[in-house]
């Protein structure tokens, strides 16, 4: 019950966190490419700064404090929207809005999705991948996915994915793009966060090394025995590879789009983005497990365990933490570092898929005719009928 309310969580926290980019790119106009960047910024700053607060709070207070602090940034945010936040009105009042809004679009989409994410969030790891309690929330939440699809394309009145976000190849190369920059970013946070504690055993220290990364290939060099100046310099252009993808890949959806749909497909990008830090963790999850159990069946002291121990990379941390100095420990520590080797060579490979999809991308200007229903009220100016009206001829 406790797992199944975190992945509806995740869920909700997935579709509230697309929230920002739409309403910036109706509402800045020409000014969006700054300010594109500045959240970016922020967005990639908390990223990587979050596994550092979190393994303060896991270790010096509590796991449950990783929630609780979001509660009064939270409403902080909400503070701030409603008194700097202001927008001219779209036309019509609640319940019409209400009477217009996809409600059945959005129940599929929500439960699909989080379906599906349950099913990569257990497999594996509370059950095999062969079992039918992880098989059956794939499969429904593919196939409510699927239905959510037709229903978009096909029957809603007023669908929450538009097919025009779709217009050209550059918005859809740019989204499956975004798709593998949340699987290599998340791969890369949770497991540099691990593998420094197989010989540290401070989790903060583990998160501060870990900073710098956002190349995967040159992962490679880490062994056991790598200093930490060496892992810093060794992070440092991960750092700045993924890193600027952040606002290079927002600005692009928005270049690529129609002024009218900037919203629309900035949303959709932020979810992909989402949606693939989410399969991140899974599907290296999935590489390092079945890596480190074929090294731990080659070592005789570890066959009886290796199907154990390769199911869950923060156990076997724990174990090696507690396993006395010796030719054992050191045999552990080696194929675990030999399985990190075969997963960085993986995200190399999705490094290598993105890369190529790039060179099809082509150029477009964010120097466009800004076309919205909900401008940014200049400073001093009262909601006025010219206002509504000029929303109003936007919505035709």
């Amino acid at each position: 019950m406790a797992l199944c309310t975190l992945v509806l969580a995740v869920a909700i926290d997935s579709t509230s966190l697309a929230v920002a980019l739409p309403t910036m790119s109706t509402a800045l106009g020409v000014y969006r490419g700054t300010w594109f960047s500045v959240l970016s910024s922020m967005w990639s700053v908390g990223t990587v700064t979050g596994p550092l607060i979190g393994a303060g709070f896991a270790q010096n207070i509590s796991w449950r404090w990783i929630f609780y602090v979001n509660l009064p940034i939270i409403g902080l945010g909400l503070v701030f929207v409603v008194l700097f936040l202001h927008q001219v009105r779209i036309p019509g009042n609640i319940v019409g809005k209400l009477k217009r809004f996809d409600w059945l679009g959005s129940f599929l989409f929500t439960v699909g999705d989080t379906a599906f994410l349950f099913g990569v969030s257990v497999g594996g790891v509370m059950y095999s991948w062969t079992s039918w309690r992880t098989l059956l929330p794939l499969i429904l939440g593919i196939m409510i996915v699927a239905g959510f699809a037709l229903w978009e394309l096909w029957y809603a009145a007023e669908p929450i994915i538009s097919r025009e976000i779709f217009g050209n190849w550059t918005l859809i190369s740019t989204y499956i793009q975004a798709i593998f920059h949340g699987i290599i970013l998340w791969s890369l946070l949770y497991f540099l966060a691990v593998s420094p504690t197989v010989n540290r055993n401070d989790p903060n220290q583990s998160n501060l090394l870990s900073l710098p990364t956002m190349l995967p290939g040159i992962l490679y060099l880490l062994n056991p025995g790598t200093n930490v100046p060496a892992w810093i310099f060794l992070n440092l252009p991960i750092g700045v590879g993924t890193g600027m993808l952040f606002p290079g890949m927002s600005l692009s959806i928005q270049a690529a789009s129609e002024p009218a749909l900037n919203g629309q497909a900035a949303a959709f990008f932020s979810f992909l983005r989402t949606f693939g830090q989410s399969l991140g963790v899974a599907i290296s999850g999935v590489v390092f497990q079945n890596a480190f159990k074929v090294k731990l069946e080659a070592l005789p002291a570890f066959v009886s365990v290796a199907d154990e121990y390769s199911r869950d990379a923060t156990i076997v941390v724990g174990i090696i933490k507690s396993m006395p100095e010796g030719e054992d420990k050191a045999l552990l520590v080696q194929a675990y570092a030999d399985g990190l080797k075969i997963l960085w060579m993986a995200l190399v490979a999705f490094s290598g898929v993105s890369m190529l999809l790039s060179f099809s991308i082509k150029e477009y200007s964010l120097e466009q005719e800004h076309v919205t229903k909900q401008r940014l009220r200049r400073e001093g100016e009262m909601p006025s009928r010219s206002d509504v009206e000029s929303a109003s001829g936007a919505d035709k």
